[in-house]
Order: structure tokens, then sequence, then C-alpha cells
């Protein structure tokens, strides 16, 4: 593990509960979908009025999974039973609900050097 200074401190409006268990599902899901020779890393981008989080696997992507079905309440179910998938849904669906209530969004997509990239998109303080 390698951890790196903050370059600089940007204040966002958060609900501290809420975002710790959205980044406890977004690296448990990481930790579940990588090898065990791979990486998952966290970074930020600030942009002019909020702040991404980004979490970052070297897994094996989004596949054939739509990126929207990740987030609905279930909208993984249908894949587990093609024993595609392990879970059903609930995490994501969480982090989707968690990220609305703070004002932000979530994405995900595949990386175009492989695996999976979700973003969590926070507003900066102060910022309606």
């Amino acid at each position: 593990m390698t951890l790196v200074e903050p370059v600089c401190q940007v204040p966002v409006t958060v609900d501290l509960k809420l975002l710790r268990r959205a980044m406890d599902n977004l690296l448990y899901n990481g930790v579940r979908h990588t090898p065990s020779n791979g990486q998952i890393t966290v970074s930020t981008e600030v942009e002019e009025e909020s702040v991404y989080i980004h979490v970052k696997d070297t897994g094996p992507g989004l596949g054939d999974v739509q990126a929207h079905e990740l987030f609905e309440k279930y909208g993984q179910i249908h894949l587990r039973s093609q024993g595609k998938h392990r879970g059903v849904g609930m995490g994501l669906y969480f982090c989707r609900l968690a990220a609305e209530a703070m004002g932000g969004t979530i994405i995900a997509a595949d990386h175009p050097e492989g695996g999976a990239v979700f973003s969590l998109r926070l507003m900066k303080a102060g910022v309606k």
C-alpha cells in the first residue's frame, strides 16, 4: 500500500457516515473483483464546483453489465442467476442513494487501461 500526502485541501459538503459507508462499499467491491496480484487505486479530482473520488481496480471491468444497472435496487440479481455475480446490487444502490443525499452523483465505467472505475462526485462546500 502506498500513501500519498494531499496536495491541497478542498472543503466538500458531505455526511461523514454516508461517505464512509459509500467508500467502504466501493473499496469492498474493488477488493472482490480484483485478482490477488491486482491493484486498487483511490484518487481525487477537483473541478470548478465539485470534487470526484475515483476508485479504480484492475479486475475484469464491467463486462456486459450496463453501468446504470449497477446502481439500481437489485440491479445485479439477474447476473447472479447466470453465475456471473455474487451480489444482488444493494451496495452500489446504497452508494447512489448516499451520493444523491449529499447532492452528488456516482458513475461507473470501464477504465481504458483495464478494470473498472467508480467515481463519486461531491459538491464543494458553498456550491448549490
